[in-house]
């Protein structure tokens, strides 16, 4: 009877470790598989930027932006960097995220700029200055809307996005 019990547990082991090695398998293909999609969104997300950037250099107010501002939301310190701060006809600024992912949603430090606001802590050009501020509710998500064109979305109360 232990011998029976001794060749049992063998047997047991020989085929949990035959699962343990197909599982490690499965699992190193779905980590490349997740590092090959993350790759894509962020090439995607690049290049759907690229297409903002362009869209905002052909626009009227065309030159009156800057990428990758460093801002520091007012209240809680938070620092992100949007992908572009625009200055408005009326002078104001607005933080601009360019998502090309329907799903893609602001970060914790983009969500506290759009609640509180911030300041400009540092600029490439002269059209945005550090220390401007930019007022809650001028955070910008525009979306790449079936896979090629830019739309805004302003998260902000249907009062305020004409202000």
């Amino acid at each position: 009877m232990t011998r029976i019990l001794a060749i049992f547990l063998a047997l047991l082991s020989f085929c949990a470790g035959e699962d343990l090695r197909g599982r490690e398998e499965t699992d190193a293909r779905q980590k490349e598989e997740s590092a090959r999609r993350l790759q894509a969104s962020r090439e995607r997300g690049k290049a759907f930027e690229e297409d903002v950037r362009k869209k905002l250099d052909d626009s009227p107010n065309g030159k009156r932006f800057d990428d990758q501002v460093r801002v520091k939301s007012a209240y809680s310190g938070k620092e992100s960097v949007p992908d572009f701060v625009v200055r408005r006809s009326d002078g104001a600024l607005t933080a601009v995220e360019a998502k090309s992912g329907a799903s893609a949603r602001l970060t914790g430090n983009q969500e506290a700029l759009r609640k509180e606001g911030g300041l400009v802590v540092s600029s490439g050009k002269p059209e945005i200055k550090a220390g401007e501020e930019i007022k809650p509710n001028r955070v910008a998500i525009v979306r790449d809307q079936n896979g090629n064109d830019a739309q805004a979305k302003k998260q902000a109360p249907r009062e305020d996005r004409n202000k």
